[in-house]
Parts: structure tokens; C-alpha cells; sequence
């Protein structure tokens, strides 16, 4: 994995920071936010930032062990869930200042808001079972954007799809949006696209920015009859179109590495 980093500097004469994040399934939000950082603070003015996994056997092996694979399909937030599906994958991004973009003519699709980090400190490989770390991380991204929890118009869950994960999302979402909840389309993307692990936050931030630009909620599939212990969420089977302003993704990995970015019109 650390080779990724500096291919891409050699590649393209790339010279300026050059990391790798190795937090998981959580780290191509780690990396967006990280380039959105470096610029908000004026170390940088352009990033390429994002997330990149492959398939290989070790993988599904890791996940078959864990009990966290489904023998047909994955289905988030769903009462008969049975767990993941791996995939695999690539989504970048350019990071940039407005006046850099504008000054090279380039097309602004969205801004990330804010953005927030967390480890919830509980188990190598099981998510705290409350959602604690969760909550610390999206109430941290929403503070940061100055943004209050009901103008949130949709949020991009983690959604694995196994049990532990479901249930600690849920508690976190329901704790930090309360009564509002209900009212906000959750999207859960692994059900379409399989877990892409290390990619998929950063392929589920390209996913909230077309929300955003089209105006347009892309259905999440799979989930038939949504468990009931988690209450009036909406979870929508068919594409709506509606204005999208902004978009809380969640990307949550093993040891407990947790983070949320709000990205918005």
C-alpha cells in the first residue's frame, strides 16, 4: 500500500505531500479529509486525494472467518440481514481552493463542509456497540460545518449490512439526529457496489457529489423490510429527485477508526 502514494508522484510529477492511509475501511474519507486540511489551512492549494482496493483472496478469507460475509446478498439495515460482500474499486478526487479552481476554469461540483475524526477505542475489529465513536466524529464534522443536524438532506451510511455494524450506525444516527431522522434518506451504496473497502468512503463521497449535482437520491437496493428495532428510517427503493444541499457520508474501520465528512452545494 505504500507504494500507491509515491507511483502516483512519480507518475504524474507529483511533489508535493505524499501519504498513504492505512485506517481501514475508513480510509478514503481519511484522505479527503486530510487534503481538505492541508488547503483550509493554506498549506496546500490542489490535492488528489481518495481511496483504492482490490480484490484479492486474504481479504475474503479475513472477512469469511470474522462471520461478516453473506452467502447471497447484502442487505443494510435490513431485519434479515446477513452481512457483507466484498468488492473492489478506485474513487478519486481533486481537492482544491475556489480561487485555484477558478483560475484554471475548472467545474466545481461541490465543498466539503466539514469533517470529523474519531477512534472508538473498543475492540480491533467490532465497532462499539452504542456508537460511540461515531457519534464524536459526526457531531465533530457538523460543528465544523456549522451546520445543524436538520439540514442534513441525506446521509451516505456505512452500511455493511452485518448486524454489529447496522446497529451501532443506527444508534449513533439516531442519537445525533433524534426526531429528525426519519425524515432523512439514508443512502447504503455497499448493497449496489459490494464493500470496496479501503476505496469505498472516497467512492461513496463521489456518489453524495453526484446527489448533489443532479439533484437526484439513487436507490438503495436489497432492503426489503427494514428491522424494526430501528424505527421510521427511510431508506428509498427507487431513485427521487430532490434538492440535495448538503450530505453526511460515514466510513467506519476496523480499529475503531471513524471518519465523517459533510460535503454540500
Amino acid at each position: 500500500p505504500k507504494r500507491l502514494s509515491s507511483f502516483l508522484s512519480r507518475e504524474f510529477n507529483f511533489r508535493g505531500k505524499s501519504s498513504v492511509f492505512q485506517t481501514a475501511c475508513a480510509a478514503g474519507n481519511y484522505a479527503l479529509g486530510e487534503a481538505y486540511e492541508k488547503i483550509k489551512c493554506g498549506q496546500e492549494s490542489i490535492m488528489v486525494a481518495g481511496g483504492i482496493d482490490s480484490f484479492n483472496r486474504s481479504c475474503y478469507s479475513v472477512f469469511y472467518r470474522l462471520g461478516g460475509m453473506t452467502y447471497d446478498t447484502c442487505r443494510p439495515f435490513d431485519e434479515d440481514r446477513s452481512g457483507m460482500v466484498v468488492g473492489e474499486g478506485a474513487g478519486i478526487l481533486i481537492i482544491e481552493n475556489k480561487e485555484h479552481a477558478e483560475a484554471r476554469g475548472a467545474t466545481i461540483y461541490a465543498t466539503i463542509k466539514g469533517v470529523g475524526y474519531s477512534c472508538d477505542a473498543h475492540h480491533p475489529v467490532a465497532p462499539h456497540p452504542e456508537g460511540l465513536g461515531a457519534v464524536l466524529a459526526i457531531d465533530e464534522a457538523l460543528k465544523e460545518s456549522g451546520l445543524l443536524p436538520e439540514e442534513i438532506d441525506l446521509i451516505s451510511a456505512h452500511g455493511t449490512g452485518t448486524n454489529a455494524n447496522d446497529v451501532q450506525e443506527y444508534k449513533a444516527l439516531n442519537r445525533v439526529f433524534d426526531s429528525n431522522l426519519k425524515g432523512i434518506p439514508i443512502l447504503t451504496s455497499k448493497a449496489n457496489l459490494g464493500h470496496c473497502m479501503g476505496a469505498a468512503s472516497a467512492i461513496e463521497s463521489i456518489i453524495s457529489i453526484l446527489a448533489i449535482r443532479d439533484s437526484v437520491i439513487p436507490p438503495s437496493i436489497n432492503t426489503k423490510s427494514i428491522d424494526s428495532s430501528f424505527g421510521e428510517i427511510c431508506i428509498l427503493k427507487e431513485p427521487s429527485k430532490r434538492p440535495i444541499n448538503n450530505v453526511l457520508n460515514n466510513a467506519f474501520g476496523f480499529g475503531g477508526n471513524i471518519c465523517s465528512l459533510i460535503i454540500g452545494r
